[in-house]
């Protein structure tokens, strides 16, 4: 995907109602992105997709010890370092090794609590040393590998379709519901870009209708990785 916030596109070629048969595989596929992007753009970039990170947590987060029951309390807030709902601990590394489950559980899709077994030592209590000058995966280092992010609801992702359709066809120069300002197409057929109107629309009711839903105006705050914090990759999708 052309940005970084995005871990895939919303739809398929198979999600698309048009015909397919005289399109290439490249128009299908920039058609697919043009439409995907425009939205992600005017629902203010909250549906990235689902998206896999690695965070290093931030070292001295506790001085707690394995037998101090304060501990099985004490929680790492995830969405400081990746953006959207936490959908689930995929992994979690420490010292080279995968540490079991039963050591770890995720609570209100964004904070990652220890757990304390009863029938083996914790892990994770108190929190593994972390030491950034020894590599990801080395001694003194853990990870905990995450899936993040949100796809877009049903109405947006069928506008999708509708925007990735319109576009194709004016990209193969069939008739299409696009207002003529709104593209502009390369001579070679295999290149668009996308322009909204003043008010942030297309000019399409299906389209525009989900945009007035689901757009900026109705976003009140949303979380941005912060590039402060330390030590996160994503993983695209």
């Amino acid at each position: 995907m052309p940005y970084e916030r995005m871990c895939g596109d919303w739809i398929t070629a198979d999600d698309l109602p048009c015909d397919l048969t005289v399109a290439s595989e490249a128009q299908i596929a920039l058609a697919i992105e043009q439409a995907t992007v425009w939205l992600f753009d005017a629902t203010c970039q909250e549906y990235p997709g689902l998206c896999v990170s690695v965070i290093r947590p931030m070292p001295g987060l506790t001085a707690c010890t394995p037998t101090d029951d304060r501990c099985a309390t004490d929680s790492i807030d995830l969405s400081d370092w990746v953006t959207g709902p936490i959908t689930q601990v995929l992994e979690v590394v420490k010292g080279g090794d995968i540490v079991d489950p039963v050591h770890y559980t995720l609570m209100n899709s964004r904070y990652f609590v220890p757990q304390r077994p009863t029938t083996v030592t914790p892990e994770l209590i108190p929190w593994p040393l972390q030491d950034y000058e020894y590599a990801e995966g080395g001694d003194y280092s853990w990870t905990i590998e995450v899936e993040h992010g949100a796809l877009p609801p049903a109405p947006l992702k069928m506008a999708c379709t509708e925007l990735a359709c319109q576009l194709l066809r004016r990209m193969l120069g069939l008739d299409c519901d696009l207002p003529d300002n709104a593209t502009s197409v390369s001579r070679g057929g295999v290149t668009v870009s996308l322009q909204a109107r003043a008010d942030g629309k297309i000019g399409l009711p299906l389209i525009d209708a989900q945009v007035e839903r689901y757009g900026c105006t109705q976003v009140r705050t949303r979380r941005l990785f912060d590039p402060a914090r330390p030590w996160v990759h994503v993983r695209p999708g």
